[in-house]
């Protein structure tokens, strides 16, 4: 039976047949396995739902929407401190460019904070 299995594909003809158009497939491909359990997603999200706040939730006022903006980057920020004390082999150029976006993005908070009052 194994035989007979085996021999199978050389048996079938195959007609020699080109496709009248080529296929290219390009892949997108998201690394993020560095950062276990997701926590890179994890402050990366925080951090984006904190910057579009602003714009998105134009309804709500605007004490709350900065209480809201200063949770989602403290939250952040404390899963980001957990990832680099974890192991500081994490802090790649992405780490460090998502720590400085958070230290800008608190700055302009606050600064916006201090405007308004």
């Amino acid at each position: 039976m194994q035989s007979v299995l085996s021999n199978l594909p050389k048996q079938i003809p195959v007609p020699d047949m080109e496709m009248p158009f080529k296929l290219k497939m390009d892949s997108l491909s998201i690394n993020g396995g560095d950062i276990p359990n997701g926590l890179g997603w994890i402050v990366l999200v925080l951090g984006l739902g904190a910057a579009l706040l602003p714009y998105v939730a134009t309804a709500m006022d605007a004490h709350t929407r900065r209480l809201l903006t200063l949770v989602c980057l403290g939250a952040g920020a404390v899963v980001l401190l957990y990832v680099l004390t974890q192991n500081f082999r994490f802090a790649s150029m992405g780490i460090i460019l998502v720590l400085a976006g958070y230290a800008l993005e608190f700055l302009g908070t606050v600064k916006d904070a201090d405007a308004k009052t």
